[in-house]
């Protein structure tokens, strides 16, 4: 599988997978000059009447050779994520919306699921919530 499939494979998951936790589908691959936004979903309502806008970034290792997909997310690659995110607030939230990043790190299951991951689709998927902090 190359690359560019293995991606869009772990892009499916990952919507999937928030979807079934009752997060709704906005926006895949937002891309502007200063980064990329893999998925740009919308959280369950809460009791809050803020939207949150959760910003995802979706890493799919066929293993966990090298580190795995949450090493390969190094401060460039944070910094990216924070100023795309910036662009996309700006662009179409409203000041009453909250927003966060989240990293979704999913490999093929050929191991039991480890502290904090979770089985879906037999891959073996960890979900970082608010993993990236804004520098602004």
């Amino acid at each position: 599988m190359n690359k560019q499939v293995q991606g869009a494979f772990g892009e499916t998951l990952a919507r999937d997978f928030l979807e079934s936790a009752g997060y709704r589908f906005v926006e895949a691959n937002f891309l502007r000059r200063v980064g990329e936004i893999d998925l740009i979903m919308l959280a369950p309502e809460d009791a809050s009447s803020a939207r949150t806008i959760v910003f995802v970034e979706v890493r799919y290792r066929a293993s966990s050779r090298y580190g795995g997909a949450l090493a390969s997310i190094d401060w460039k690659k944070q910094r990216k994520l924070t100023r795309a995110a910036q662009a996309w607030l700006q662009k179409y939230a409203s000041s009453l919306d909250c927003a966060r990043i989240d990293v979704i790190a999913i490999e093929p299951a050929t191991r039991p699921s480890q502290h904090g991951e979770r089985h879906w689709k037999k891959h073996n998927l960890l979900w970082i919530q608010n993993a990236v902090e804004s520098t602004t």
